[in-house]
């Protein structure tokens, strides 16, 4: 069993922020049916996508904190990505110098792979450190393992799933290859 199908210990749920940001991204609906337990629970998979979601995105900039993204995966990725651009443009403006540039689909892939495959077993944020130099993504749970298929090499494949049906991965950029090489064009 994975944590994913595992019961979620809060079963008090709400998904108005998953619902808002599907609907104006792509208008596709997920499988509810990965969402419960065969009894009816709300799994671990759900409380990821609800309003009540405990994990988070911490942005800190030159590695003091800034700003925690809460609430719903969804909301999180686009919070999170408006502020990243947000402060790239302030510390740029700060400095008198333009900052170096940020891929936004490679930033977006790099953020999706981080949510993709951490552990949800650690309460601990994914951690966006933003300076001038560079962006940097920290995920718990440390690098995956390569596995035979996508499946294998992913804590989370439902999750994974579901961000793919809903259109957030995009299948230009796949993975850290399809990063270096949206990099390596710029």
């Amino acid at each position: 069993m994975t944590f994913e199908s595992m019961e979620s210990e809060i079963q008090d749920l709400s998904f108005h922020s998953a619902v808002l940001r599907r609907d104006s991204r792509s208008g596709r609906h997920w499988d509810s049916t990965v969402m419960r337990t065969p009894d009816g629970s709300f799994t671990n998979l759900a409380l990821i996508f609800s309003d009540q979601c405990p994990w988070s995105c911490e942005i800190r900039v030159d590695g003091d904190a800034e700003y925690v993204a809460t609430g719903s995966v969804l909301e999180q990725i686009h919070v999170v990505g408006q502020q990243v651009v947000t402060i790239r443009r302030r510390l740029s403006e700060k400095a008198g110098t333009g900052v170096t540039k940020i891929q936004g689909l490679a930033f977006s892939e790099v953020l999706l792979n981080a949510i993709c495959h951490r552990s949800y077993c650690d309460p601990s944020p994914i951690v966006v450190d933003v300076n001038l130099e560079c962006t940097t993504v920290t995920s718990p749970g440390g690098m995956m393992r390569l596995g035979i298929s996508y499946r294998e090499r992913t804590r989370n494949p439902r999750l994974t799933e579901i961000l793919v049906s809903m259109g957030y991965k995009n299948t230009a950029i796949r993975g850290m290859a399809g990063v270096r090489r949206a990099y390596r064009s710029c």
